[in-house]
């Protein structure tokens, strides 16, 4: 899921979006995206690639102190 409001949905990412890369490290579950995310603060920008319609789309987010 987006949070409505959140900072994914501010950057545009979308529902049923399937991330691939954040910060050039490859995604490939779940568990590794909560990993990735330990790693930072809220106000750190992060590159996310997402797979949406057959293409990838890369955009930037920035993290805030809610998350989730």
């Amino acid at each position: 899921t987006v949070d409505k409001g959140g900072p994914a949905e501010t950057a545009g990412l979308k529902m049923g979006d399937i991330i691939t890369v954040i910060d050039s490290r490859a995604v490939n579950s779940l568990a590794m995206v909560s990993e990735i995310l330990s790693e930072k603060q809220a106000g750190d920008v992060l590159s996310v690639t997402v797979y949406r319609d057959r293409e990838h789309q890369t955009m930037e987010i920035t993290l805030s102190s809610y998350m989730g």
